[in-house]
């Protein structure tokens, strides 16, 4: 063999090698990026259930779930309040209404927006994703935003429920507290806004009932005193006896021994 051809013999045994290991490196690419994507699709958000699998207006336990699902939104709170996550993550496991639907709105309940499921799926997933990340102020206010879509339904769909102008009024004062806590002062002035409108619409409900002449003046001077307040201690204070005149506007409503948490009100087991 001449010099020649030893030559072109090397050359091409350099590029038979240098072929495979191109291919080599090609295909472990290809099998890297399909682990990676596998993994991403492991690693992503549960999608929530079909509007099949979701319960319907009809179904005699709908009083019952949301009931339920207020109480764990309560334990919620409480777990995110002492940042006790695995709680709050069990809970949320939990959720009764996290993979359903509320129920349907449509011709029983033509005054109920549908667009309320929507922002319900919408602040489900906030709220996981808020204690995943261990965020407790994130997860306070998809938190208020869920109990106050519940309490709209509540007010629709439960016998004796608070009406709902007063459901409003246990929203806006947990707002109150919670854009306090937070230190936004310009959702608190909102909120602080949005309250006093409330009370507008309520006080002549309260004022209707028996013994409302004595509770209505109350509530609305502390009230009053709430959107004079700027100091954090005050606006604590303040807070605390609002809740405690909500108290008693609730049993306006409701007989006693019926008013559940939030603002709620629990129907007699033989309705």
């Amino acid at each position: 063999m001449n010099r020649q051809s030893t030559t072109i013999l090397v050359i091409l045994v350099l590029l038979t090698f240098g072929g495979l290991i191109l291919v080599s490196n090609f295909i472990g690419g290809q099998k890297s990026a399909t682990e990676t994507a596998v993994a991403s699709v492991a690693a992503s958000p549960k999608l929530l259930q079909t509007p099949a699998s979701r319960i319907s207006a009809s179904s005699s336990r709908v009083p019952g779930e949301l009931q339920n699902a207020l109480e764990q939104l309560n334990s919620l709170s409480e777990a995110v309040k002492a940042s006790d996550w695995p709680k709050a993550q069990g809970l949320f496991s939990t959720f009764e209404l996290k993979d359903q639907r509320l129920p349907s709105p449509q011709l029983h309940h033509p005054d109920v927006s549908p667009i309320l499921q929507d922002f319900f799926d919408l602040y489900v997933i906030q709220l996981e994703r808020a204690i995943t990340e261990k965020q407790p102020k994130q997860a306070n206010v998809a938190i208020n935003q869920l109990s106050a879509i519940i309490g709209e339904f509540q007010a629709r769909f439960v016998k004796r429920a608070l009406p709902i102008e007063v459901q409003r009024l246990h929203h806006l004062i947990r707002e109150i507290s919670l854009w306090k806590d937070s230190g936004d002062e310009k959702m608190l002035h909102v909120r602080k806004a949005a309250l006093n409108e409330a009370w507008n619409d309520v006080a002549p409900l309260v004022r209707a009932k028996r013994n409302g002449d004595e509770i209505a003046p109350q509530f609305g001077a502390l009230l009053l005193q709430l959107m004079a307040a700027e100091n954090g201690t005050k606006l604590s204070v303040l807070l605390s006896d609002l809740k405690t005149g909500l108290e008693q506007i609730d049993a306006l409503f409701v007989r006693k021994g019926q008013a559940g948490e939030s603002g709620t009100a629990i129907p007699d087991e033989d309705e």
